[in-house]
């Protein structure tokens, strides 16, 4: 695969499950009619855009898509259920997000000379 993405190109995120199975990707993306990654995604955006464009900008309400999780509220059971509901690059985002937020607190701890 390729590293970097070419100049003036958008990158994806893909997801170590796909990763792992690629040749298999690939087969289905041939079966389903394609010669490249490229041209199956670009499909795949565009039908998934004319098929909600309609259901998403008549109820604005659904633009928020996955639930906010509140970890002095809710239950591990509650969070395990809503974390069913984010794909891998929103939990890879809220791991980053996490590990950021934890890393200041160390940093304030540290100040305050808080041991750790």
């Amino acid at each position: 695969m390729i590293k970097e993405p070419p100049r003036n190109h958008t990158s994806i995120y893909i997801s170590p499950h796909l990763k792992s199975r690629w040749d298999d990707f690939q087969k289905f993306v041939t079966a389903k009619g394609f010669s490249s990654f490229n041209g199956y995604a670009n499909h795949a955006i565009v039908d998934d855009f004319n098929r909600n464009y309609a259901t998403v900008m008549k109820n604005p309400k659904k633009k928020e898509g996955v639930p906010r999780l509140d970890m002095y509220e809710m239950p591990p059971m509650v969070v395990k259920d809503k974390l069913n509901a984010y794909s891998d690059g929103e939990l890879y985002d809220l791991v980053k997000m996490i590990s950021d937020f934890r890393n200041l607190i160390i940093r304030e701890a540290r100040k305050r000379d808080i041991k750790l």
